[in-house]
């Protein structure tokens, strides 16, 4: 990111995965600098038609 405001550490990022399959879920990891990565999962109010 080139805005000056944000500071890029290795050990620290947001993962954002689509999760096929009924229901169809969203899955985010969050990993800040002091604690383990915390993950949730979350299903969508959708679905994908065939």
């Amino acid at each position: 990111m080139a805005d000056h405001s944000w500071t890029v550490h290795e050990d620290q990022y947001v993962k954002v995965f689509l999760l096929t399959g009924s229901p169809l879920k969203a899955k985010v990891e969050v990993k800040t600098r002091s604690s383990k990565p915390v993950i949730k999962e979350y299903e969508l109010p959708f679905a994908i038609a065939d």
